[in-house]
């Protein structure tokens, strides 16, 4: 949806404050890209990981203890 611009009759119910995402979009400020979900480092704050994918979670985003 932030990539299209074009408004569908089911999108009307999404309140205006979060159309600021489409106009980051369309200004360049931020770009949206697809991830897959085996590989979304997100899931180390949402998940409960087991170790090994964990510690890949946390390679992803450069985020390493010693």
């Amino acid at each position: 949806m932030a990539n299209n611009p074009i408004t569908e009759r089911c999108t009307k119910h999404i309140p205006i404050c979060y159309h600021f995402v489409c106009d980051a979009v369309a200004n360049q400020h931020i770009e949206i890209y697809y991830i897959e979900g085996t590989d979304n480092p997100a899931d180390m704050f949402i998940k409960n990981l087991r170790y090994v994918k964990f510690k890949q979670c946390r390679s992803q985003i450069s985020l390493v203890f010693n």
